[in-house]
């Protein structure tokens, strides 16, 4: 609006001056001398040369002022003063990229472990379990009645870490596994515990030859020969030696139930097993 008025205004102006200056022209062509003169004065040619150059004059004057006022007014309409502005054209922003919506599917909720073996135990304290030196390279763990246990053939050294093991962790219990085949076939295995339970041994025992950390749950069964089946970790270490698959599995069974996460060797200087417990 007020570049309108301003463009409005100059255009008044010059039309003004136009007028003006005709007026002017016309008054001196009229205009009647009352005063003496000391020279000859034409008004007629001498007033219309003046009235005609102030004329030309105005009309050349009103005419700049209106090209210049057409001149701002276009500037001011097209925005653009004697150059041409370059066109700025602004993108429009992208649309969103809308993705549909999945929902997240429920990790499946693992199952317990479902064991089904045929296996019975016979657990018994004794109270202590002795040790007796039965003759070269031989001696044998004993109830305190006197009867055997078990019977190992090694030196005295070996039968020394095996008392040492007896005493420390005060194992006093014996717990047989036992299953019977489909042919009738009954088949044990001994372990020895403290106070009814798997002693808790550290892993960095000193008394031990070796220690093998071990899980039940992933402990694998590889049938060697006839009446040979070996219970190994899941890098093939060997764990147990026993002589059928339905033992195997129940030995496996039994270290899970007491929740077994070592077996703790003494060996003989040949490197052979000759006393093993399971350990916590």
């Amino acid at each position: 609006m007020k570049q309108f008025n301003t463009t409005i205004a100059t255009l008044s102006i010059a039309a003004a001056g136009v007028f003006a200056v005709a007026g002017t022209a016309k008054a001196d062509s009229t205009h009647t001398h009352t005063h003496g003169s000391t020279y000859y004065d034409d008004p007629t040619e001498n007033g219309n040369a003046i009235g005609n150059a102030i004329v030309l004059d105005g009309l050349l004057i009103g005419g700049i002022a209106l090209l210049d006022a057409l001149s701002n007014a276009k500037a001011e309409t097209h925005g653009y003063y004697g150059y041409t502005a370059p066109r700025t054209v602004v993108a429009p922003p992208p649309k969103p990229v809308l993705k549909p919506y999945h929902a997240p599917k429920p990790h499946p909720v693992a199952e317990p472990k479902k064991t089904n073996v045929d296996y019975t135990t016979n657990c018994r304290d004794h109270g202590h379990i002795g040790i007796s030196w039965d003759g070269p390279r031989e001696f044998s763990l004993r109830r305190p009645n006197g009867s055997t246990l078990k019977t190992i053939h090694a030196g005295r050294p070996v039968m020394k870490r095996v008392a040492n093991a007896l005493d420390f962790f005060g194992l006093d219990t014996t717990c047989v596994i036992k299953t019977v085949s489909n042919n009738g076939k009954v088949e044990k295995t001994r372990l020895f515990l403290s106070n009814g339970r798997l002693a808790r041994v550290a892993n960095n025992w000193s008394g031990a030859d070796r220690i093998i950390r071990l899980n039940p749950d992933n402990l694998q069964i590889e049938k060697v020969r006839r009446g040979e089946f070996h219970v190994t970790k899941p890098n093939g270490k060997l764990i147990e030696t026993l002589e059928s698959r339905k033992q195997a599995r129940a030995f496996i069974a039994f270290l899970d139930e007491k929740n077994a996460r070592k077996k703790v060797v003494i060996e003989d200087y040949k490197d052979e097993t000759k006393f093993a417990i399971y350990a916590r």
